[in-house]
């Protein structure tokens, strides 16, 4: 883990929402408060939050109860090679599926609250705690 050493996990909830709106709904969706991570594409807007209340409008799917972790430390856009697949490959190995999603500065991973304890225990002897 020297390669990695000056970056850290932090855990940003475990009461997240996964959901699935049509693309139309971008309008409603900007300026939600609380924590949000939008994915749009030509198929669907995906919206991950730790709302309680999700806006109905376009609505077509969600699932509850996910974990939220954010890479924190410097990195360069594309500098850390192998950080991602060496995480969930620990994670894999202790059958925690996970979803990983990037932005130009920082790495985050989703995987079911119900795991929450196992994954901790994982990124401490990583040395991500």
């Amino acid at each position: 883990m020297t390669k990695y050493k000056n970056l850290k996990m932090t855990l940003l909830g475990e009461s997240f929402i996964y959901c699935k709106y049509k693309t139309n709904s971008y309008h409603k969706i900007i300026g939600y408060e609380g924590y949000n991570i939008i994915i749009i594409d030509s198929d669907e807007l995906t919206l991950i939050t730790n709302r309680k209340e999700l806006i109905p409008d376009g609505l077509v799917k969600n699932e509850k109860g996910w974990a939220l972790f954010k890479i924190i430390g410097e990195m360069e856009f594309g500098s850390v090679q192998g950080l991602i697949a060496l995480i969930t490959n620990r994670f894999k190995e202790k059958d925690i599926g996970s979803c990983v999603i990037s932005t130009f500065s920082t790495d985050y991973f989703l995987i079911k609250s119900i795991y929450l304890p196992t994954a901790k225990k994982v990124l401490a002897e990583m040395d991500f705690s």
